[in-house]
């Protein structure tokens, strides 16, 4: 079935202050408000395709059991906010080799103005051949040119069957992967994964700790092995030299000695 090129209906998604509350909680963060208005947390908009997967995941002639989330790169016009009703439009732009997808999705407001511009890498179990995954959304891979210091940001959460299931409810997936070890063993997996939302909330938890959610314009976070239950995840972030009030942090995100996750941030450099 031809999947590039493929256009989903339009949608409208309202970000509710309840599933923003059980992300937050799921990555040990809380929710931050300016002014009696609560931000959405960083990577909440993340895999929106589960509010109507099975439509999509039929279009694309998959399922959602072998469907996993390998990358995203999301660019922010605006802060996002609980209570936003945002319209969607989907579509698959890239099906380049065996077992990657790319959907990209863009969020406006009500009056037309693009909030956020996200594209998200899926993974296909099966159709990889047992290969490595390499995408085009590999962030830590891009050069900047520009002189790292030490890794002074850090954030930690922990990763455990309580906060997986936080996590299931917040985003509304049905994967069983991430609750039964017996569906995950048959993926190939010793245990339950934990989703990849995970090392990015935790990614985003760290930047809008330093910065604000409000400053934050661009993620770019590739996901190079999975998330198990059991230890925590511990994000550490390099700040690198300021450029025309843009300031650029590459990620890191390590699981005991194994790297989950790694990319790069922009965020807004006037108010730091």
């Amino acid at each position: 079935m031809q999947r590039k090129g493929t256009l989903f209906p339009e949608f409208t998604y309202v970000v509710d202050k309840t599933k923003a509350y059980e992300f937050t909680k799921a990555i040990g963060d809380e929710l931050r408000q300016v002014e009696g208005e609560f931000f959405v947390p960083i990577g909440m908009m993340l895999f929106v395709v589960v509010q109507d997967g099975e439509s999509i995941f039929k279009a694309l002639n998959v399922t959602w059991k072998q469907v996993f989330l390998g990358g995203v790169k999301l660019k922010y016009h605006r802060p996002m906010k609980v209570g936003d009703t945002l319209r969607g439009k989907m579509e698959c732009i890239a099906y380049n080799n065996p077992g990657i997808i790319e959907l990209e999705t863009r969020y406006s407001d009500e009056v037309g103005n693009e909030v956020l511009h996200e594209i998200s890498t899926l993974i296909v179990s099966g159709e990889t051949n047992g290969n490595e995954v390499e995408t085009s959304r590999s962030g830590s891979d891009m050069n900047t040119g520009h002189r790292k210091q030490e890794s002074v940001l850090h954030y930690e959460c922990s990763v455990d069957r309580l906060a997986i299931a936080w996590m299931a409810v917040a985003l509304e997936d049905p994967n069983l992967i991430h609750v039964e070890d017996r569906v995950a063993q048959e993926a190939g997996f010793p245990t339950v994964i934990a989703h990849g939302t995970f090392p990015i909330g935790a990614i985003g938890a760290m930047l809008a700790q330093w910065a604000g959610e409000e400053n934050m314009l661009e993620l770019d976070i590739r996901l190079v092995a999975p998330t198990f239950p059991g230890n925590s995840i511990r994000v550490e972030g390099s700040i690198l030299e300021r450029v025309d009030k843009k300031q650029t942090v590459e990620v890191v995100v390590r699981q005991k000695d194994q790297i989950v996750a790694r990319g790069r941030a922009i965020v807004n450099a006037q108010e730091r």
